[in-house]
């Protein structure tokens, strides 16, 4: 990600917490933080329009989702997030960007970071971790229409 994004990863604590819950991502995330530079951020202490937002999301929403499209909404950033089913009505309301994870693969590819049989190889290693995908290819994604972000 750190190719396609460079200078651009972020990650908010309330992410952070959410996905440490499940122990086996712990050494993931340290990685992903390190190897990528991912910036790690929190939510302003300010009691503004933004922290209100957030509040407010967490009535529907998790910690996560809630910081990320807060601060996507309010400070202009984009969110990358496999989790479509909460924040893609929030986001097209909001015309906030947002990245899936084929929408990730697909520019590593175009921008030559990743090969389509690696990307077809995570592919399977994501389902086979027990992640749910919508392609089992990315040639499905492509005769899917490939969404521009």
């Amino acid at each position: 990600m750190a190719d396609v994004f460079p200078g651009r990863l972020a990650m908010l604590a309330q992410v952070e917490t959410e996905l440490r819950v499940v122990r086996k991502f712990n050494s993931i995330i340290d990685n992903f933080i390190r190897f990528c530079q991912v910036e790690q951020v929190s939510l302003p202490d300010a009691n503004d329009s933004l922290t209100l937002e957030y509040l407010t999301l967490q009535r529907t929403f998790g910690k996560g989702e809630s910081a990320c499209m807060a601060m996507a909404r309010f400070r202009g950033n984009y969110i990358a997030s496999s989790n479509l089913r909460d924040i893609k009505s929030y986001c097209e309301q909001h015309r906030i960007t947002y990245y899936t994870t084929f929408d990730i693969l697909h520019l590593a590819i175009q921008g030559n970071h990743l090969t389509v049989p690696d990307c077809n190889a995570f592919i399977t290693q994501v389902k086979a971790a027990g992640s749910r995908l919508p392609y089992a290819t990315y040639q499905d994604f492509l005769r899917a229409g490939a969404r521009n972000p």
